[in-house]
């Protein structure tokens, strides 16, 4: 099957490589906008690319939803074998032509072609578009290797190492994690070795843990929670004494409340959308038009919000899934509520009926924050003073209702 992909691609954005070694080879380097990528290309030179869905390219699609200006430096890319690559520098036209479905097409990131194909298919046609639309992806394009296509796929797809995790699985560090998880249903659906199928990994679960870990306090806040996984998941072994047996000060503290805290995340998830509309939805965030009683103000959709989601932990979905970059700030900021100084760790007050009756001014202020911040939500989640404004708002509030009881009970 004779293709040719035409892609605009600016000149800055372009690169050929010759082979050092064989004349007859080259490659080419290109950063291609997501609405410029072509849907259709073969997958079949890809020995790994045949699944439709896997936990992979779920995380990939959030990344690349969440994380639309830096996707191109996070993700890895797409590489391509083509039979010949064409660059028009008048026009700024990439021509990548494909003669052989067999050969020219995906030898690897068809995990992340799959992701983008996903987002573009649920939300590229919404108006105005969504800032994914705009983002980013690498292109690496190989030409002259028909005859290698076999010994590339499969050098390019088995070259993964074992993660992190997956070792620490070995070592027997999350035995406590999955003690405490046995009797809920979605134990099963957690992922603790590398390959894995599941909706869940477990280093997410540490990432939520750490939003309420005791070491963080009024000064220090977790942002390193939505930051960086890796660390959290160094700091989780790093707890561990010689014999591999976890130290009581910190994660494992948080193991009679680990399911509350689980759950907490998507009651929060879900509670978002209430107060969205409580707030005046779309109609108050834009401020087209003042809100009327008769009439009622529209929800609509925030264009950085996603599509419906599965709630993990509590069982439904949302409609609309809110980005980790909004999500996570609020739950920590509700660490406030949790109290780690006795011997066992405790909730001053019910953190479902807190968020329930307070969670529209977490919400209010971390939309406000998004508008000062170019409603970039990794931009929000990486905001040391959203994560202090969040966490001071709840303590006060904590302070006023225990005034109030008091002069009440006084």
């Amino acid at each position: 099957m004779n293709t040719i992909l035409t892609i605009p691609v600016s000149s800055d954005n372009f690169r050929r490589v010759g082979d050092p070694v064989n004349r007859g080879k080259s490659v080419y380097h290109a950063f291609v906008q997501i609405r410029h990528l072509p849907s259709g290309i073969s997958m079949k030179p890809n020995p790994r690319a045949h699944e439709v869905d896997n936990a992979i390219t779920r995380i990939i699609y959030e990344s690349l939803t969440e994380n639309t200006t830096l996707f191109h430096l996070l993700n890895r890319g797409i590489t391509l074998s083509a039979s010949e690559v064409e660059y028009e520098n008048k026009r700024e036209i990439l021509r990548i032509k494909m003669l052989d479905d067999l050969v020219h097409g995906d030898l690897d990131g068809g995990n992340t072609y799959k992701a983008i194909e996903r987002a573009k298919k649920e939300r590229g046609h919404e108006s105005p578009p969504p800032p994914f639309m705009d983002a980013y992806v690498k292109l690496e394009i190989l030409t002259g290797v028909e005859d290698d296509i076999v010994e590339l796929a499969e050098a390019r797809n088995t070259s993964a190492q074992v993660k992190t995790f997956s070792l620490a699985n070995l070592a027997g560090k999350f035995e406590w994690i999955k003690d405490a998880m046995k009797d809920e249903p979605f134990s099963s659906n957690i992922a603790y070795r590398e390959g894995e199928d599941k909706e869940v990994n477990v280093v997410d679960i540490i990432c939520l843990m750490t939003l309420f870990h005791p070491k963080y306090g009024s000064t220090q806040h977790p942002i390193k929670a939505y930051t960086s996984k890796k660390s959290c998941l160094d700091d989780f072994q790093q707890e561990f004494d010689e014999n591999g047996t976890p130290k009581p000060a910190g994660y494992l503290r948080l193991k009679p409340v680990l399911v509350e805290i689980l759950k907490l995340y998507d009651h929060v998830h879900a509670g978002c959308r209430e107060h969205y509309k409580a707030l005046g939805g779309i109609t108050r965030i834009r401020k087209e038009e003042p809100g009327n009683d008769r009439k009622g103000a529209r929800e609509g959709r925030l264009r950085e919000l996603g599509g419906s989601k599965e709630l993990h932990f509590l069982g439904g979905k949302v409609p609309y899934s809110w980005p980790t970059g909004y999500l996570y700030p609020m739950l920590g900021a509700l660490r406030a509520l949790l109290d780690t100084s006795g011997k066992r760790v405790h909730w001053l007050v019910d953190p479902f009926d807190f968020f329930n009756e307070h969670g529209r001014m977490l919400v209010e202020a971390t939309l406000e924050r998004s508008a000062e911040l170019g409603r970039n939500p990794n931009a929000v989640g990486k905001s040391k003073g959203h994560w202090q404004q969040l966490y001071g708002m709840l303590k006060l509030k904590m302070l006023e209702e225990r005034i109030s009881t008091q002069a009440a009970s006084g």
